[in-house]
């Protein structure tokens, strides 16, 4: 009889057995890319721009085919101290990013570079956050977006062989249907509180076509195993 943990290592192995087959047989890469950021904030706001930390898995769908999923993070602190004043303001963005590309790969007549561009998805959730003090008032006014989007991302790149094992690629991504949802909030923090108070709070919903989208560049690093 088997029981549930022996089924389970089974499972595990067999998993672990068909990794192994996959990456020996060279259709699997691991990547490391540093881009811009090409999502909006929140619906119809202006666009943010953080660098974003990719790393992801490629598998290598034959000569022509290639799927990518790619997770990273993004963040930013921004503080301004008025120096004639003691007035303060502070901005975060901190926020996690998933995305799925197919794509075709185009070998070029030079051995060493590499054509490509897909169509995908990618979606992240991020919270922006402000806080301003004034010096002559007795509280500090605050506010923060929490924000989860879902778009459509264009994605074309070049890939130049380095090695037998390394590769570098040069991209450039636009995002283009959106899909997002937004909470925004407003607060007043007094001077001898712990807690902040509420002031108001509004939700947004969007989906479109972004007609003015920014695009993104990136640079990233793959492993050939």
């Amino acid at each position: 009889m088997v029981t549930y943990a022996q089924g389970l290592r089974r499972k595990t192995l067999i998993v672990c057995g068909l990794l192994m087959v996959v990456c020996a047989s060279g259709a699997v890469e691991l990547g490391l890319t540093v881009s811009r950021d090409i999502m909006y904030e929140t619906w119809q706001r202006d666009t943010i721009v953080p660098a974003v930390a990719l790393l992801g898995t490629g598998f290598r769908l034959g000569d022509v085919g290639r799927l990518w999923i790619r997770a990273g993070y993004f963040g930013e602190t921004d503080r301004a101290v008025q120096y004639e004043t003691p007035d303060d303001e502070r901005n975060t963005l901190h926020g996690v990013r998933l995305q799925v590309t197919p794509m075709l790969w185009y070998k070029t007549p030079l051995k060493a570079v590499s054509l490509y561009a897909g169509v995908g998805l990618a979606g992240r959730g991020s919270l922006m956050s402000h806080s301003y003090h004034q010096s002559s008032y007795v509280y500090t006014d605050m506010s923060e977006v929490w924000t989860i989007a879902a778009n459509q991302t264009f994605l074309v790149g070049l890939g130049l062989e380095l090695s037998r094992r390394f590769g570098l690629n040069l991209e450039a991504e636009r995002a283009g249907f959106l899909a997002s949802y937004a909470v925004e909030r407003e607060y007043k923090l007094y001077e001898g509180w712990k807690e902040p108070i509420q002031q108001s709070r509004v939700d947004e919903m969007g989906i479109g076509w972004l007609a003015s989208a920014p695009t993104g560049l990136g640079v990233g690093l793959r492993l050939k195993l």
